[in-house]
């Protein structure tokens, strides 16, 4: 909303440069929009906006419609009654979607082809989840049901993976209940966490469970891996442990 002489009325922001923001008001740095047009929704899931509405950015619907979320209503409107002030990426759409995700995970901020079977594609906003670390440029992680290693430049890690130990089963564990794993003698296994003096947290085969702790021996430096992956050196004493 502007005024020129006499004349007082809304224009395209993108029609001019502001010099001067008025006072106490920046440029939000989440996607939004400005309504241009009012816009009375009749579908359920339309949203109503008046011209002036500052309107959150939720997601692209197709080409010309946005979802959008205004005074805790949450809706679709026609793209072209809105000028947009803050761009919706794909990155930011990804973060929304998985903001109830508590695994390992990130959100790819760029495309990326993999040159080489080992390495693992995909596009600007895929959302990958997180095996582990290979090195300080490279991780290990899944998409789409493809596993692969991928530039750790290329993403934005949202939940890091955690640092673990290794521990090797000395004696045969059947599990009894849904939360106990299964090993066997001789089995290499990932300590996840220490629940109490008796019992770990533990993964093998990408299955995570319960461990009786007497039936396994910490390892203090696990041996080094080939194919390019570092060793990693994390010694029990990483672990919370529980007195």
């Amino acid at each position: 909303m502007g005024k020129v002489g006499d004349q007082e009325g809304m224009f395209p922001r993108k029609f001019v440069k502001i010099v001067k923001n008025l006072p106490g008001w920046n440029l939000p740095t989440y996607p939004c929009a400005i309504a241009m047009f009012d816009f009375d929704g009749e579908a359920e899931d339309e949203l109503t906006i008046r011209a002036g509405d500052e309107i959150r950015l939720l997601e692209k619907v197709g080409d010309e419609w946005l979802k959008g979320s205004l005074r805790d209503v949450e809706g679709i409107f026609p793209k072209n009654c809105v000028e947009i002030l803050v761009e919706l990426d794909d990155a930011y759409v990804a973060r929304l979607a998985t903001a109830a995700r508590t695994d390992p995970h990130c959100i790819a901020l760029h495309d990326f082809d993999g040159q080489s079977p080992d390495e693992l594609s995909f596009t600007a906003g895929a959302v990958i989840s997180l095996i582990d670390r290979v090195d300080s440029d490279w991780l290990r992680g899944s998409v789409d049901s493809q596993e692969g290693i991928l530039p750790s430049a290329f993403v934005e890690i949202i939940i890091d993976i955690p640092e673990v130990s290794y521990a090797t089963v000395q004696y045969d564990f059947v599990g009894q209940s849904d939360d106990e794993l299964t090993v066997k003698a001789g089995d290499r296994i990932t300590v996840l966490k220490q629940i109490d003096k008796s019992w770990l947290e533990c993964m093998l085969d990408g299955k995570v469970g319960r461990c009786p702790l007497p039936f396994v021996v910490m390892e203090e430096a696990p041996p080094e891996e080939t194919g390019g992956v570092v060793e990693v050196r994390l010694a029990f004493e990483s672990l919370e442990l529980i007195n």
